[in-house]
């Protein structure tokens, strides 16, 4: 279920936390963590949007390819 309230303290720590995981399992696993990011990223929701592209700007991620960093970079504007 969606939180009604994104300004508590427990979401805020959340969407920082994930802001920062994905690009570490991606870079760490490439292969099998494109496609679970790609799931995410393809989530309509502002703050999972959000979270998949402060990910996608971590120097870290380069390990993905740049082809697949810019194509998501823009679809996710």
């Amino acid at each position: 279920s969606r939180s009604t309230d994104r300004r508590t303290e427990g979401f805020v720590a959340l969407r920082k936390g994930l802001a920062y995981c994905w690009s570490v399992a991606v870079a760490a696993a490439t292969d099998a963590g494109r496609p679970l990011m790609e799931r995410w990223m393809r989530v309509d929701d502002p703050d999972v949007r959000w979270v998949m592209r402060q990910n996608l700007a971590k120097k870290r991620i380069a390990r993905a390819g740049t082809a697949w960093i810019a194509r998501w970079s823009t679809e996710l504007g």
